[in-house]
């Protein structure tokens, strides 16, 4: 019996699957981990505008929380298990400092869609990532917009079976 557990423990071991062959992908967490840093040193305020259901409310922020603002950034990771081999890469020359870097995934189950990366001079610009959602009870969409030392812009809707589509926006510039 020991020597039937021995051999099965073995042959489990010794066909034990590759491991994939995977090409990281911009690391979004590190890149915010840096912008949060750089946003608590040299921005005060946060003009912050709310658009929901046609309805507008503005306001400054004081001394805000630059991590709660840009959490929805934070939380993307283009290399989480989910992702491996979800996006296609490709790279568009802009001019002769700037290129866009674009992952693009049409796979069933994967929500974000699309990412943009816009670089000068080999630093990120700003950051663009398009998500979707689509079952049997509604449908919801979400785009997810940064810009170096100017802010985001965070809009979206929702539309459920038989009502009308729910849109917001929220946007944050920062001031100094």
């Amino acid at each position: 019996m020991r020597l039937i557990f021995l051999l099965v423990l073995f042959a489990l071991v010794s066909c034990q699957q590759p491991e994939l062959n995977k090409e990281e992908l911009f690391d979004v967490p590190t890149f915010f981990e840096g912008e949060i840093n750089q946003v608590k040193q040299n921005f005060s305020s946060l003009n912050k505008t709310f658009l929901y259901d046609n309805k507008t409310d503005s306001q400054v922020l004081i001394k805000f929380n630059a991590e709660k603002e840009l959490n929805d950034f934070l939380e993307i990771d283009l290399n989480k298990a989910a992702y491996v081999g979800a996006f296609k890469k490709s790279e568009i020359k802009l001019d002769s400092s700037s290129f866009l870097l674009m992952y693009e995934s049409s796979q069933q189950g994967v929500d974000l869609k699309k990412v943009e990366i816009v670089f000068r001079n080999k630093t990120p610009q700003s950051l663009k990532f398009y998500f979707e959602e689509t079952n049997n009870l509604y449908e919801s969409g979400k785009e997810l917009f940064y810009e170096v030392n100017k802010g985001f812009v965070k809009s979206g809707f929702q539309r459920t079976k038989f009502k009308d589509p729910v849109k917001y926006r929220i946007e944050g510039i920062y001031k100094s």
